[in-house]
């Protein structure tokens, strides 16, 4: 057997080895259909993998994830008109007056009754002024726990806004400070709690990619690449091969 004939074996002409029958008309319908149907594959950029950075948090049902509420921000009093007024029903400003004295003012004593009056007063303002004095103690102490609670995050959205995305001095320029703190706003508004050096290197990235994509995409940008494209050596043709 020559080396020929196992570079060229022969074919024994069987269903096995010669030409398949062209698929059925049911086959190729479907095969339209299919077709016709699939999507198109969506471009690929390299900006796809900072979609997420502006996306709302959401938990594994998709539901969004509730941000934590700035409670320095929240009112530190919270008078419920209702409230009050029951509070003041309970209280009594006539207590401590002598009955001598109720009784000589119900009888027309001019003096009785201005004292009694001014009795009555003064129970009166000595029990708000003790009651607002407790009512702020309280406010005061809560105040504090908040403040604590929140100092962590705010630290973190300071030491953010102050920080330089990278050692680029793009990214500092005072024309480009407004875009990178809008950024920075953002991305800290969707997640308090991601680190401030993650972020910082997602929005360097970001801006980044964002230059690229946008510098490549212009007209001359692309007609520069078809022109270097045509350009390029064809080492087929150069080969001699057609």
């Amino acid at each position: 057997m020559s080396i020929f004939s196992n570079l060229f074996p022969r074919t024994s002409g069987t269903a096995h080895n010669g030409p398949q029958p062209p698929p059925a008309p049911a086959q190729k319908q479907a095969e339209s259909a299919a077709a016709a149907t699939a999507e198109p594959p969506k471009p690929t950029s390299s900006l796809d993998k900072y979609t997420s950075l502006w996306q709302t948090l959401t938990t594994e049902d998709g539901k969004p994830v509730p941000l934590p509420v700035d409670a320095l921000k929240q009112p530190m009093f919270n008078f419920d008109a209702g409230k009050v007024t029951e509070s003041a029903g309970k209280m009594d400003f006539t207590s401590g007056i002598d009955p001598e004295l109720l009784t000589k003012a119900t009888s027309g004593d001019q003096e009785a009754f201005l004292a009694a009056l001014n009795h009555g007063i003064r129970n009166a303002v000595i029990g708000m002024t003790m009651s607002n004095g407790n009512l702020i103690n309280t406010a005061l102490l809560q105040n504090n726990e908040r403040i604590t609670a929140s100092l962590p995050t705010h630290i973190k959205g300071v030491h953010l806004m102050e920080m330089d995305p990278t050692d680029n001095p793009v990214f500092s320029h005072p024309a480009a400070q407004p875009l990178v703190q809008a950024l920075k706003k953002m991305a800290f508004a969707r997640d308090p709690n991601a680190d401030p050096k993650q972020i910082n290197r997602d929005i360097a990235g970001y801006l980044s990619e964002f230059a690229s994509e946008l510098t490549s995409s212009t007209p001359t940008a692309v007609a520069a690449k078809k022109v270097a494209a045509s350009k390029e050596t064809n080492w087929l043709q150069f080969a001699g091969v057609k």
